[in-house]
């Protein structure tokens, strides 16, 4: 992907390579699906039903945008999934603990999604993606969060706010 920070969701086709938006959705085996990331949540979508895959790049604004609710209604429309047999993890990121934004924005996603997302300055965004699968109907059971600060934590990930210039590193999946 070409990720843009959008709520952009593209279907795998044959013969495309690079996708502008921040979601991609496929059925083809042997077909790794990757997303880039370095603060920003790497989100991995599993229906072993339908045997479908994708990753969703949930950044600030794909995530204000529902990346992760269009991400799953793209696997119901194209490939009939069905909410409760779809699994979803979501990677490493910045955590509330570090995610500071401007007042304009910690007041309008307060109001968007409640004070329960917002601390002071800081968003939950792994909050937030958690509470739009809850309400597109993913079960809870199937949701799984990884709680590791990509800012503070000192594990080995790489963070755009401790560091511009930084690298990225992938959340990626596939089907056997």
């Amino acid at each position: 992907m070409n990720q843009i920070h959008s709520n952009v969701v593209q279907v795998v086709t044959p013969n495309q390579t690079l996708y502008e938006c921040d979601a991609i959705v496929t059925n083809k085996k042997n077909t790794p699906l990757m997303v880039m990331v370095a603060d920003c949540i790497p989100i991995l979508f599993y229906d072993e039903m339908k045997q479908v895959i994708a990753v969703a790049h949930a950044g600030r604004v794909g995530t204000l945008q529902n990346i992760a609710k269009n991400t799953i209604s793209s696997m119901q429309e194209n490939f009939h999934c069905v909410t409760k047999d779809i699994k979803v993890t979501l990677g490493p990121s910045i955590q509330k603990c570090c995610y500071e934004v401007s007042q304009s924005i910690a007041d309008d996603t307060a109001k968007q999604f409640g004070l329960k997302f917002v601390e002071n300055r800081n968003l939950d965004l792994q909050g937030i993606n958690k509470k739009q699968l809850l309400e597109i109907g993913i079960k809870e059971e199937n949701i799984f969060i990884d709680t590791t600060c990509t800012k503070c934590s000192n594990k080995p990930y790489y963070s755009y706010r401790n560091d511009k210039g930084c690298g990225r590193f992938a959340g990626v999946i596939f089907l056997k």
